[in-house]
């Protein structure tokens, strides 16, 4: 499927959103702060932003001006494979930190690109192997803004976008489900293992 759509018109992520990176977002002893939800790497995991999200006292300025809404997508500039999550209604207003960058779609732009899209794809086992060479540093690598606006995805149609989009959510349902289960699973053979070092296994 990658392989397909790799090949069709590509255009970069610069040239159909805007791209900023956060700052550097610790409250000074002499600043006014504000106490303000801050997404962390944590909040990435899936196609929309989720989880604990925690609490941290900012500069009021600030947090206004690193402040999310809904339909943007959250991209980390730190660590591989690359993350990226939409920013649902129930997350608006919260911040970013320096470790991310946030893709607004442009007013031309927005009709025709699906966020889910977008975001799956740069979620992606086939995009990340594309991007790897980009990203500098051994331990912790990085991406410098200026690369993510120059990467490339492929420009298909609005339905195309919405299905794949539909794709990406009930594949992450899926894997949800399967870990959950794992997880049950594991837990009743350590249950049946204690109970079996104890003796009370009745046969």
């Amino acid at each position: 499927m990658y392989t397909w759509l790799m090949k069709k018109n590509m255009m970069p992520l610069g040239a159909i959103y805007n791209i900023v990176q956060g700052t550097y977002l610790k409250k000074q002893p002499n600043e006014d702060g504000e106490l303000e939800r801050v997404i962390r790497i944590q909040n990435l995991t899936g196609l929309e932003l989720g989880g604990e999200f925690t609490e941290e006292e900012l500069a009021a300025d600030k947090g206004d001006r690193f402040r999310v809404q809904a339909g943007q997508i959250v991209v980390t500039l730190r660590g591989m494979p690359l993350k990226a999550s939409v920013v649902g209604e129930a997350h608006a207003g919260f911040v970013i930190n320096s470790n991310f960058a946030v893709l607004t779609a442009m007013d031309e732009t927005a009709p025709f690109f699906d966020p889910f899209f977008v975001a799956g794809l740069l979620r992606s086992e086939a995009y990340n192997h594309l991007i790897m060479p980009h990203f500098a540093g051994s331990t912790l690598p990085a991406l410098k803004l200026s690369q993510l606006k120059q990467f490339e995805i492929p420009v298909v149609s609005k339905e195309v976008q919405q299905q794949l989009g539909q794709v990406f959510r009930a594949l992450e349902r899926y894997q949800s489900a399967v870990a959950k289960l794992l997880q049950e699973r594991e837990a009743q053979v350590e249950a049946y293992i204690g109970q079996l070092m104890q003796g009370g296994v009745v046969q």
